[in-house]
């Protein structure tokens, strides 16, 4: 079980300008100052953070300077309030955290693990799955607890991102009351392996078969990322099956993966257990060569995966149909 654990999830970064509001008692505080005074705030009002040459300025709607300082500044709800405070239309647990940054402002929420994974597990599976499958959210809400546990950064300024770069978090608009109840239900469990958190990847659909996390992701193989056949789980998706093709000119695909002139052959060199493509080879007319990797194809592609096939067809002019993943035995 994890004890209190304190967060720092990144907002938004290079602002000239910083709305906030809150909807019930609230306070900030210039952290540069030794005494820390809280300075109350007027609720359910907006305002405004500026950068004003080496100052960080808080004002009113009116324009009036409310406070003035070299450093960072905390708002915070007063303590005991249930007030949150909001940022771009959207309300969060816990503190708001405005950084200067050069000419600019950095936004960072700082709020506890235990109100922080509310907001993250309903954007990260639909809530209403806790209806009838109240485990599933429970699951749900320990794979995000032991995800941010493991990948969170350290050092710097904040410890994680808000979108898929870390999990997709959403503050306290994003909260459900059947995902709360799964956070609540499992409060600090993590899955750990002999002793440390785990690195919890979770998806939505996987065509059928997961792959080897060392064939995704940097950082070597682990006992628990392996490929499995997921077929009997993965069937009920609604992109199970992926039936929709992309098709480029040999000109298109040459753009699109910087060849001077259009793209003669292709050889899949490499693949993942599953079999998604690691390395792909890409030969020019003129007989310029290009070896990419699967991620970056898909990518520079827009395609739904790595698990795809080159499917040749010699036209005037001719054209390369990539053909993304179906399920095993498919």
């Amino acid at each position: 079980m994890l004890p209190v654990t304190p967060v720092r999830v990144l907002l938004g970064t290079g602002a000239a300008t910083v709305t906030l509001s809150a909807n019930g008692p609230w306070g900030v505080i210039a952290e540069n100052t030794p005494l820390q005074v809280v300075r109350p705030l007027p609720a359910d009002v907006d305002l405004k953070v500026t950068r004003v040459g080496d100052a960080v300025v808080v004002s009113d709607p009116a324009g009036a300077e409310l406070l003035k300082t070299q450093g960072p500044v905390r708002f915070a709800p007063t303590p005991g309030s249930p007030a949150a405070t909001s940022f771009r239309g959207v309300r969060y647990r816990g503190a708001l955290r405005v950084i200067p940054v050069g000419t600019t402002l950095t936004i960072v929420n700082h709020v506890d693990l235990e109100q922080y994974l509310p907001g993250v597990v309903p954007r990260e599976m639909p809530p209403q799955w806790g209806d009838t499958a109240p485990a599933a959210l429970q699951a749900q809400a320990i794979a995000a607890r032991s995800y941010a546990m493991a990948t969170r950064r350290s050092g710097g300024e904040f410890d994680m991102y808000a979108d898929q770069r870390s999990q997709v978090y959403g503050g306290a608009s994003a909260e459900d009351p059947r995902a709360n109840a799964a956070v609540a239900a499992t409060t600090g469990e993590v899955v750990t392996l002999n002793g440390q958190i785990v690195t919890t990847f979770f998806f939505s659909t996987s065509g059928g078969r997961t792959e080897n996390v060392e064939n995704v992701f940097s950082g070597g193989p682990r006992s628990y990322l392996v490929s499995v056949d997921d077929n009997a789980f993965d069937a009920t998706s609604p992109h199970h099956i992926w039936r929709d093709p992309k098709t480029f000119t040999d000109a298109q695909l040459s753009h699109l993966l910087g060849l001077a002139r259009p793209v003669k052959l292709i050889k899949v060199l490499q693949r993942g257990v599953s079999p998604r493509v690691k390395l792909i080879r890409f030969t020019s007319r003129n007989g310029a060569v290009k070896e990419m990797r699967g991620s970056d194809v898909r990518r520079l592609l827009g395609l739904r995966d790595t698990w795809f096939t080159p499917q040749r067809r010699v036209r005037t002019p001719a054209t390369l149909r990539l053909v993304t993943a179906t399920s095993p035995g498919m």
